[in-house]
């Protein structure tokens, strides 16, 4: 069982297909899966995403939060869980992974909150006797700003370890599973973009480029910022930088990658490289205003 699936809203389609694996271990995200697995194969050893109400994310922005003071998909609730653990023994289902995702992209900042929200995942623990993994999820975060501090892993670890480590009240030992994703290649990817204008519009300074949202929606969509950095001789005089905001070629007011951001000066033709492009960038991409195209190269 080195492979598991975790979602939501899953058709039943999937769910067949899912199920014909059966060294797939799948994570249950709601009720209705839970009933459903136990329908089509009974006895089968299953996890459970429990959503412990509490959550954090890259800003404390709420598109990053997955669990939280607002009610969202993702997972078992604590008033929910009597009926789970009810459906899970009515069709013979072993749980034997608990499973938590609060939000993405959190930094050192956010820790306290993500604490919180480990606590409360783990009190779950309390009712299954018959769990040997604990998934934390994904969410570790990058910096995404200059200034930023890095993810101090350490002190991330250190909370798990408080949780789910040796020091156990209840002396189980437990397998303790991450989904680090973004973590281990975000900063890895660039998106190379041309500079098509440069102009003045009332008090702004636009730098038009041209490649637009739809190549990497994450700045529009989550206000996760991929910096643009200019391909250009270094300018050692920071007087003759500016604030400019770096505009796409979509035609929508929110095809905009930054705003405010100083930068040298720049010309038409000069290369920009937009940072922090890497994860699920191209993945996201799509051919919207027919703005699609662009290469992929692995270095």
């Amino acid at each position: 069982r080195d492979i598991s699936f975790t979602g939501t809203s899953v058709a039943n389609r999937d769910l067949d297909r899912l199920l014909a694996q059966p060294d797939l271990h799948i994570n249950c995200d709601s009720l209705g899966q839970i009933r459903r697995i136990g329908e089509r194969t009974p006895g089968r050893a299953i996890g459970i995403r429990v959503n412990p109400g509490l959550g954090t994310g890259y800003g404390d922005n709420a598109r990053l939060t997955y669990a939280g003071e607002r009610t969202t998909k993702f997972g078992i609730y604590r008033e929910q869980w009597a009926e789970a653990l009810a459906l899970a023994a009515q069709h013979g289902l072993t749980v034997t992974t608990l499973h938590f995702h609060v939000g993405c992209g959190y930094l050192s900042r956010q820790l306290d909150a993500w604490e919180a929200a480990v606590g409360a995942a783990a009190a779950f623990l309390a009712d299954l006797p018959d769990v040997t993994t604990v998934n934390l999820g994904g969410g570790l975060g990058l910096p995404h700003r200059a200034g930023e501090a890095p993810l101090d892993l350490d002190r991330w670890s250190a909370i798990i370890a408080r949780h789910f480590g040796g020091a156990r009240s209840d002396g189980r030992g437990l397998t303790v599973a991450a989904e680090p994703g973004d973590y281990l290649v975000k900063d890895a990817g660039i998106l190379l973009l041309s500079v098509t204008d440069v102009e003045w519009k009332r008090d702004t300074m636009f730098v038009g480029v041209d490649g637009g949202f739809n190549l990497h929606p994450e700045p529009a969509h989550y206000d996760l910022p991929c910096e643009p950095v200019a391909c250009v001789p270094r300018e050692a005089d920071r007087t003759r930088w500016q604030p400019v905001t770096v505009a796409g070629n979509i035609n929508e007011a929110l095809d905009i990658w930054i705003e405010d951001h100083p930068m040298p000066p720049l010309v038409e033709d000069d290369r920009i490289a937009l940072i922090n492009a890497g994860g699920y960038g191209a993945a996201m991409a799509s051919n919207h205003c027919m703005r699609g195209a662009f290469a992929e190269l692995l270095i």
